[in-house]
């Protein structure tokens, strides 16, 4: 108890303040990691719900991807890009 301190409430709500912007900023920067983070065919069917074959018949049609070591590997913006693109593409011919 020799240890406490007592706070103004304008120091309180500068300091609240401060933490709220440190934890937005640690937020946004994971959440721009994982749009760069590359995904394996494997990972990237999971996470789509389809078979590791659609992927490669995307890829084979146009879907973005990188090559490490002889693997294709796929950026998750750029795949969701690729997505949007298509899903507008096909509603204009249904449409």
């Amino acid at each position: 108890m020799d240890n406490l301190a007592l706070f103004r409430m304008e120091d309180f709500r500068t300091f609240k303040g401060e933490i709220i912007e440190e934890i937005l900023k640690a937020m946004s920067s994971v959440k721009s990691d994982n749009e760069d983070k590359l995904l394996s065919r494997t990972e990237l069917a999971q996470m789509l719900g389809v078979s590791k074959a659609s992927i490669t018949t995307y890829k084979n049609n146009g879907m973005p991807y990188k090559m490490v070591k002889r693997r294709p590997y796929f950026k998750l913006s750029e795949v969701e890009n690729y997505m949007d693109l298509k899903n507008r593409k096909i509603k204009t011919k249904k449409g």
